[in-house]
């Protein structure tokens, strides 16, 4: 297909939710003879092109804004290193200015999350320590907290859920949402709740899966609470075609 056809498609596309059948007879009414995978290539690549963006359940809207955040060239470099020294497992890794963007507020003290599977987060903090110059902790408690956390430091800590995670090491939306009521860390580090007015600025700006979202959430067991947030941030439409008991 052509840009133009993209573009074609994209100006077909509604505020309302999709159904990928709904998606496949946008698609035969420029091109007929499409197969049902021709088919699935092109929505692929409207998703790829930021025209929609799926929510889960083979449903997709209007696209918004893709959520990314930087590391610096030294986090990106350590992170590189453990990828290729532990190939088997997953990270998750988030800088503190990140994380107090969404909670709204200043931590104590800047701090890099790294999340690893919980097998290698022994041998991962032993081979951060050797990487990283900075303080390096692991699994630390509040206590531990309040007496070793330094300016720049490295918290090494199990990763809970393999999904959701982005396969490079960034920490995604989705999961951070979630953690946010739910990681102990978290709670120690910030003297208040998630700042939920500012969470829902986020949903609202951004690409959120809703079914990663609320199937991680029932894993750590916050499923009321980011249902509620998801519904209040994103509008009715995105809904309409779930079950009531999600």
């Amino acid at each position: 297909m052509r840009d133009e056809s993209f573009e074609t498609l994209g100006s077909w596309i509604e505020e309302r939710t999709y159904s990928r059948p709904e998606l496949n007879d946008l698609i035969y009414r420029l091109y007929p003879a499409y197969s049902e995978s021709s088919c699935n290539w092109v929505i692929g690549e409207l998703c790829s092109r930021g025209i929609i963006a799926p929510i889960g359940n083979g449903f997709f809207v209007p696209a918004k804004e893709d959520w990314a955040f930087e590391l610096s060239q030294r986090q990106e470099k350590i992170l590189e290193i453990l990828r290729k020294e532990f190939p088997y497992s997953s990270f998750a890794l988030a800088n503190s200015a990140v994380i107090d963007a969404f909670m709204g507020q200043e931590s104590a003290m800047e701090y890099l999350l790294f999340q690893v599977d919980k097998r290698d987060v022994f041998p991962c903090y032993m081979r951060v320590r050797e990487l990283s110059k900075q303080e390096v902790l692991i699994s630390p408690t509040s206590r531990e907290l309040s007496f070793y956390l330094k300016p720049k430091s490295i918290i090494v800590t199990p990763l809970f859920s393999k999904s959701p995670c982005q396969k490079d090491g960034h920490i995604t939306i989705e999961k951070l949402l979630v953690d946010l009521f739910a990681e102990r860390l978290f709670q120690s580090l910030y003297v208040y709740e998630a700042n939920k007015e500012i969470l829902r600025e986020y949903i609202n700006k951004y690409n959120v899966n809703l079914i990663t979202c609320l199937n991680y959430a029932k894993r750590r067991r916050c499923q009321k609470e980011i249902k509620e947030l998801l519904v209040e941030a994103t509008p009715s439409y995105y809904w309409s075609r779930f079950k009531e008991d999600l």
